[in-house]
């Protein structure tokens, strides 16, 4: 059996200096056929990469061992993103909880590095 390892120390790791509000909606995993679809939590987004995102949620909801998809929705710019992933690690943080999420979907990295691109300019320009 092989563990995935979290790159933390990927070259383009985006680190937001006001966290952003996303929402969350996840997948629990089933012995059967049917999953069930949670309600959406209100989550920070901490940092970002291409790759991945690290969310704090004020509530222990992410367990990765019953959690089978996220779904995560953001606004970066002006489009709206909605990022598929799933739970690599868990740590405790203040009054809550910082999850990393190991993004899903190879196709929305350049999408991502272009939303930030477009996210950090228009920072500049406030």
């Amino acid at each position: 059996m092989t563990s995935k390892r979290y790159n933390r120390n990927e070259a383009f790791r985006y680190e937001f200096s006001k966290p952003l509000v996303c929402s969350l909606v996840f997948t629990l995993k089933s012995e059967g056929q049917v999953e069930k679809k949670n309600r959406s939590y209100t989550g920070e987004l901490i940092n970002m990469s291409p790759k991945g995102v690290q969310v704090y949620l004020d509530t222990n909801v992410l367990e990765k061992e019953k959690v089978r998809k996220i779904e995560l929705n953001l606004t970066l710019s002006e489009a709206p993103l909605v990022l598929k992933g799933e739970v690599v690690w868990k740590r405790i943080y203040l009054s809550g909880y910082l999850y990393g999420i190991q993004l899903l979907e190879e196709d929305m990295e350049q999408i991502i590095i272009e939303e930030l691109k477009i996210y950090t300019k228009n920072l500049k320009s406030l």
